[in-house]
C-alpha cells in the first residue's frame, strides 16, 4: 500500500464520524488513530510561512484582478483556474512576485517534494478494525459506500 491511499481512507474516516452503530462507530474512531498516526510525519506541510501566506494572497488578489468578469462582474474561472484576461499585466506582476517571495517559494517547494516523496513511499498494509456487514450503518446503501468502506468490512 502506497502512503497517500492512506489520505482517501482518512478522509472516508471522517465521513463516517455520525453514522451511528456501535460497532461501526468504535470500528470508525480506532482505524482514525491508526491512520493518524501514519499521517503523523505528514504535519510539517501544515507549516507555512506567514510569507509564503502573504504571498498567496497578492497571488490571488493579482489572479482576480487581471481575471475575465462575466456580464455580471463576477470572476470567470475554469476547471478552478481564474481565467486571465490581461496576461501581460499578469505575467509582468507575477515575476515581479516571485521574485520578491524567492526564498519563500524554495522552502514551500521543498516541503511539497518531501511531501510527494513521502506520498509514495510503500507501507505494510495496516491492520484495520473490521466490522460485520450486519454492523453497517444505515446510511451506507450504495455501492460507491461499500467500497469506499470496504478496507474495514469482514
Amino acid at each position: 500500500m502506497k502512503k497517500f491511499e492512506l489520505l482517501r481512507i482518512n478522509d472516508s474516516l471522517l465521513k463516517a464520524m455520525n453514522y451511528k452503530n456501535h460497532e461501526f462507530a468504535y470500528a470508525v474512531f480506532k482505524n482514525k488513530q491508526l491512520v493518524e498516526s501514519f499521517l503523523q510525519e505528514l504535519e510539517f506541510f501544515n507549516d507555512v510561512q506567514p510569507r509564503y501566506v502573504e504571498y498567496e494572497n497578492k497571488r490571488m488578489e493579482l489572479c482576480k484582478r487581471t481575471c475575465r468578469k462575466d456580464e455580471k462582474g463576477m470572476d470567470i474561472v475554469v476547471q478552478g483556474r481564474y481565467e486571465i484576461q490581461d496576461r501581460e499585466v499578469f505575467q509582468k506582476e507575477m515575476k515581479e512576485l516571485r521574485t520578491t517571495y524567492q526564498e519563500e517559494l524554495r522552502v514551500r517547494d521543498e516541503q511539497i517534494n518531501k511531501l510527494n516523496i513521502i506520498l509514495e513511499q510503500d507501507i505494510p498494509t495496516p491492520e484495520f478494525i473490521k466490522v460485520k456487514k450486519t454492523d453497517l450503518p444505515i446510511e451506507i446503501q450504495t455501492a460507491s459506500e461499500l467500497y469506499e468502506y470496504s478496507f474495514m468490512i469482514e
